[in-house]
């Protein structure tokens, strides 16, 4: 039976409605009639009287919970002590807790991925506020989250639906008091059952809502004994089972955070939800792709803005004006369109042939200069009188030279293929040995060199790019195949050692397979190669179908397949092959 009825006076404070109860007391709708304002009520374990220390402890500890200002959390407006009953009053919120028929009703599990991590970010903020004043929560459950609004349908940036309430009073009754309840929260931390909290114990609960809300049911069912024995035992149903979106980096962030031992979780909350807010996809960037549709767009612009004006000059100025124009913006193409024409109209054979050959070479830029000027040339020489090509044969002699190096180089690789045959036939009376058989494979390759050289520089190239170009994109990483599926995960080796196995805080977290040990294997990165070592485990690790002895590492390179379990890895990286890459090192302790 509730402690206060309906339109009963408490002290300043009229109750209007019971609410309901918890571990820590009775919570009430209730009107301040000093203020004019509704109120939430909560008396202090009543049904029965705390002792005196227990009561001191309680104004210590308030007076540090009703000091705090968060915009994620519910603010203590009054707290005190009427007829040896202890109370606390906060702020009031109609739609009540995500327990509530409304808060049900508005979020239904599970929430899209970008949804759960925002929302649990924004609860790990107002977390990390209180620890950092020292105090705790204790006891983070739905019930402890109120719902300010609806679900955000308008897409609203920065949209905060909910308040965390009842800071530390939980705690305080498990501690100090008797509660009704002695069974703890589904949410509660491995250590609360020896009644030990740590900011850790936090970061759990949060755990426990983020895949309540990503899977759609928690982490743990059964009864309170087989409960307690799931979570000292890590044995948690995959997220990927229940929700197909959720990455395996995200459930890794999430199993780590509820490891047994708060030691192996994040350093602290704010770190764990910053680890889940980096897996999301970041938006497209549109603004650098239209400002590169942009640039582009003025040059295109200039380059018709400029051919017409010359083409225009040219039919009103006289030719020697033009070619003065002509000269005067672009000489690179006056200078080759000027020789090439006289010499064509005087030592008619050679320039023909010199023509043909340089065509055959830069076909692309003979076409762009020639037709537009030797039209227009053509066109203005009959038209106007001859005294114009008189200064057309003086620069004849500058460009003539430029041609003539060019066709020079061009007889260079006949005298390559010369000395080339010459070795070849030297190996022919070793190929009835069995071991040069292979070599006369290659040695026969440049042989077609005199017929045809254009097949095996084509080929050649081909093959040293193929063997060059993967290889400065990828980046040292373990190529992670999960167990039972098609889908892999590339974990980048970012430090200097990474930890494998199935503990909370191993870097990479293999916890679907029992047969894999807490501490499985070290991924050392050593002068420049990265050595693997077995840390003992109970089924060994395999490189190349090869077991790891245990004092011994091994010292990868790039294509490597490590069988850790059940999991299945790829070693990538960039590092040169040795000859002496099977060498083993010893352990550096």
């Amino acid at each position: 039976m509730p402690a206060l009825l309906e339109n009963q006076r408490f002290e300043r404070y009229r109750v209007v409605q019971y609410l309901g109860s918890g571990v820590s007391g009775e919570s009430y709708e209730a009107e301040d009639t000093v203020l004019q304002r509704k109120v939430t009520l909560k008396l202090i374990h009543p049904w029965m009287i705390l002792p005196d220390a227990a009561r001191r402890q309680f104004f210590r500890e308030m007076q540090g919970i009703s000091l705090l200002n968060h915009p994620y959390l519910a603010a203590v407006l009054d707290y005190g002590e009427i007829d040896g009953r202890l109370y606390v009053v906060r702020r009031y919120v109609t739609s009540g807790s995500l327990l509530s028929s409304d808060g049900r009703l508005w979020f239904q599990p599970p929430f899209s991925i970008s949804d759960a991590i925002h929302y649990g970010y924004q609860l790990a903020q107002a977390l990390e506020y209180i620890h950092k004043r020292g105090c705790l929560h204790g006891t983070l459950t739905l019930s402890n989250i109120l719902v300010l609004r609806g679900p955000n349908v308008d897409g609203e940036p920065g949209f905060a639906p909910f308040l965390l309430a009842d800071v530390g009073l939980a705690n305080f009754v498990r501690r100090f008091g008797q509660p009704q309840v002695q069974l703890l929260p589904i949410t509660s931390a491995p250590e609360q059952l020896g009644k030990r909290v740590t900011p850790a114990s936090d970061q759990f609960a949060l755990a426990v809502i983020l895949y309540f809300w990503l899977a759609g049911r928690p982490p743990y069912l059964g009864s309170p004994e087989e409960i307690t024995h799931l979570k000292l035992t890590e044995t948690i149903t995959p997220l990927s089972s229940f929700n197909s979106h959720v990455t395996f980096e995200q459930e890794s962030i999430l199993r780590r955070a509820l490891a047994v031992y708060p030691e192996e979780r994040y350093p602290s909350i704010l770190a764990f939800a910053e680890a889940l807010v980096a897996t999301l996809i970041p938006p497209s960037k549109e603004v650098p792709q239209s400002d590169l549709a942009s640039q582009p767009a003025p040059e295109f612009e200039r380059v018709p803005q400029t051919e017409p004006a010359l083409f225009s000059e040219l039919e009103l100025q006289p030719l020697e004006q033009k070619l003065e124009n002509e000269k005067a913006p672009d000489l690179e193409p006056v200078l080759q369109a000027e020789p090439q024409f006289p010499t064509i109209s005087e030592p008619v054979p050679e320039p023909a042939l010199r023509l043909e050959s340089l065509a055959t070479l830069e076909f692309t830029d003979i076409p762009h200069t020639e037709p537009p000027l030797a039209v227009e040339i053509d066109l203005e020489q009959q038209s106007q009188p001859q005294p114009t090509p008189e200064p057309l044969p003086q620069p004849t002699p500058v460009p003539l030279p430029q041609p003539e190096p060019e066709t020079l180089p061009e007889p260079a690789p006949e005298p390559l293929p010369e000395p080339a045959p010459e070795p070849l036939p030297q190996p022919a009376p070793d190929v009835y040995q069995p071991l040069p058989q292979p070599a006369a494979e290659p040695a026969s390759t440049p042989q077609p060199e005199t017929s045809g050289s254009s097949e095996p520089q084509s080929s050649q190239p081909e093959e040293a790019l193929e063997l060059a170009t993967p290889q400065p994109g990828i980046s040292p990483r373990l190529i992670i195949s999960l167990p039972g599926s098609a889908e892999t995960y590339d974990f980048v080796l970012e430090r200097e050692e990474t930890t494998i196995g199935r503990a909370g805080s191993d870097d990479v977290l293999f916890d679907q397979d029992e047969s894999t040990s807490r501490h499985h294997a070290l991924l050392k990165h050593e002068d420049d190669h990265y050595v693997l070592y077995d840390q003992r485990s109970a089924n060994g690790v395999f490189v190349n179908g090869q077991k790891l002895a245990d004092d011994t590492g091994y010292m990868l390179a790039d294509g490597d397949q490590i069988s850790i379990g059940i999991y299945e890895l790829v070693f990538r990286c960039t590092t040169p092959e040795l000859p002496n890459r099977q060498m083993h090192f010893s352990r550096q302790k």
